[in-house]
């Protein structure tokens, strides 16, 4: 069986046609039309439902499919693998990121380590950590560094530090607030803005210091978070990690109660194969992420103290 029709035959089943795998695999639609029909006769089963303009996977079809994407990914992690054995100092990295990790010392992190390894080329996704999980279990990024809470006991999970969740806002909001932390019952009588994914788990510590926060926002996006704060709407609660540069007339708390942080990890696939120079990125950076934990306990927050330019999702 040919890799190279296999290949032919999961981009016509991805685009729904042969004009638009043609336009994808820049070849013409008689020489890809030939090749499926091979593999037809080869197989001795229709594998299309032919509907129009249209083709639409038969269930012999669905059965070649799932296997030919995964002979497919064999052949790259094994091309991958051979190429690593020679060098092991150059190559692609695929990784994922939360955006509320894109930050300054995020990105000094990364120059650092392409100082170390001058070859490197990087293909960076951010989103959420429930999308970055999906494209971590579908093999479109060999890395992802996502924040808890999640759940993932099909991926290995390597965590890294814990960081302190804030309040942020208006300084209006924190007249008479004294002493480097916010109490929950000082947060309580505070207009809240609340990360969906955080809701129940923030609910729950409220409840169980027999506290009922008023919430006057729920969004997906700490970036909505923060523009609205940024407009007085009330206090978002955000990672200590997204605070940097300026905005005028912000300040942030980090919040008392220790049980309110979110710890950044790295999730990967144990069963697929991870490239040299993937595995020397994620050896690379316990220490890096570690001394920029202890430099933001360290940090008191202070009447300069600013959110940042370009807040990111979380």
């Amino acid at each position: 069986m040919d890799l190279k029709r296999l290949q032919y035959f999961v981009t016509v089943a991805d685009k729904g046609s042969v004009s638009a795998a043609a336009r994808e695999l820049f070849m013409s639609q008689p020489p890809l039309s030939m090749q499926i029909q091979a593999l037809e006769e080869e197989m001795g089963i229709p594998l299309f439902d032919r509907m129009g303009k249209g083709m639409k996977l038969t269930e012999a079809g669905k059965t070649l499919y799932d296997r030919a994407c995964t002979l497919l990914d064999l052949s790259r992690s094994l091309k991958n693998e051979i190429q690593d054995l020679r060098t092991g100092t150059a190559g692609t990295i695929r990784m994922g990121i939360v955006s509320s990790l894109c930050n300054s010392f995020f990105f000094q992190w990364i120059r650092n380590f392409c100082d170390q390894y001058q070859n490197v080329r990087l293909q960076l996704h951010e989103a959420n950590t429930y999308q970055l999980l999906d494209m971590v279990r579908t093999n479109q990024v060999e890395l992802a560094f996502v924040r808890t809470p999640f759940s993932a006991p099909d991926l290995k999970i390597r965590p890294f530090f814990q960081e302190r969740i804030c309040a942020v806002g208006q300084a209006s909001f924190f007249e008479g607030v004294e002493g480097p932390q916010l109490s929950l019952k000082q947060l309580s009588k505070m207009p809240l803005m609340l990360y969906r994914r955080w809701e129940k788990f923030l609910y729950q510590t409220f409840q169980a210091a027999a506290l009922s926060p008023r919430v006057v926002c729920i969004n997906d996006d700490a970036r909505t978070t923060l523009c609205l704060a940024e407009t007085g709407l009330g206090v978002g609660i955000v990672p200590r990690s997204i605070l940097h540069g300026s905005m005028e007339g912000m300040r942030f708390f980090p919040l008392e109660n220790p049980a309110l942080s979110s710890q950044v990890c790295a999730v990967f696939r144990e069963d697929v194969y991870m490239s040299r120079i993937t595995r020397n990125f994620l050896q690379f950076i316990p220490g890096v992420l570690q001394d920029t934990a202890e430099m933001q306990e360290k940090t008191p927050p202070k009447e300069e103290d600013r959110t940042g330019k370009k807040p990111a999702v979380l």
